[in-house]
């Protein structure tokens, strides 16, 4: 899931020229200043693991135009949040959250804060693993979050296992993997006992998921599962989980 959100400081700078962009700023969680809506380091120059990270830039009388922030993966838009700038304001910043996922992909990202006509972007890497499957999970059908079509898990429970049920998800996130086919089978033991017809990322970055059901009487029967996530039929990752009688 990704959430954007938008800080603007109320305080005056001096020295910036009227209605231009100051210096632009990248950075994780714990280098930004929500109280000064400033990154107390400029993370841009290294390599950033985290799964939430922030953008900002210094503005002046710029008062009553429109913001807009935007990030980028792989040269490709994966979030745009806008607002108006405040009278007053001093900076404006904005966050992408992969909220309850993991860190951002590895590789290029780019941040982009437009304000009105004039752009300011800072180009970043991220530390994390670059994919394709990330974020990979098993979970009961009740224990998913999410729209668009794709419920995913809201936390990997495949080492915790849990009680016959008769809705499985088993759920990923794509990174880098555009036009290729994404398909799930759910094993119990050595058998395949479903399958997904799957679905071509479109993307550079989406959320997968496949629900899986048994109408049978108490569902899904006990035993050793495993969710196997394919990628051009070839299996490239997976999740093994125990469901246990009540």
């Amino acid at each position: 899931m990704v959430r954007g959100c938008v800080w603007l400081l109320l305080a005056l700078l001096a020295c910036q020229p009227e209605g231009s962009l100051g210096p632009m700023q990248v950075c994780s969680t714990g280098a930004f200043d929500s109280q000064a809506v400033r990154c107390t380091t400029d993370e841009a120059g290294t390599p950033i693991q985290s799964g939430e990270v922030f953008c900002t830039v210094e503005v002046r009388n710029q008062a009553g135009r429109n913001a807009t922030g935007r990030f980028f993966y792989l040269d490709e838009e994966v979030s745009v949040s806008r607002t108006v700038v405040e009278a007053g304001a001093s900076a404006v910043a904005f966050r992408f959250a992969r909220v309850g996922l993991q860190a951002l992909p590895g590789g290029a990202w780019r941040c982009e804060i437009t304000v009105d006509d004039d752009v300011a972007s800072v180009d970043f890497e991220s530390a994390a693993s670059a994919g394709p499957l990330l974020d990979l999970a098993a979970c009961p059908g009740s224990e998913t979050v999410g729209g668009g079509g794709v419920p995913i898990c809201t936390r990997d429970l495949s080492s915790e296992g849990w009680p016959r049920t008769d809705q499985l998800t088993c759920s990923a996130s794509v990174a880098g993997a555009k036009g290729c086919h994404v398909s799930t089978e759910l094993h119990l033991g050595n058998q395949t006992v479903a399958r997904s017809d799957g679905v071509d990322a479109a993307a550079q970055l989406v959320a997968y998921a496949k629900g899986f059901s048994n109408g049978a009487s108490g569902g899904f029967a006990a035993g050793d599962y495993r969710c196997v996530f394919l990628l051009d039929g070839q299996a490239a990752g997976e999740r093994a989980f125990t469901l246990r009688e009540p």
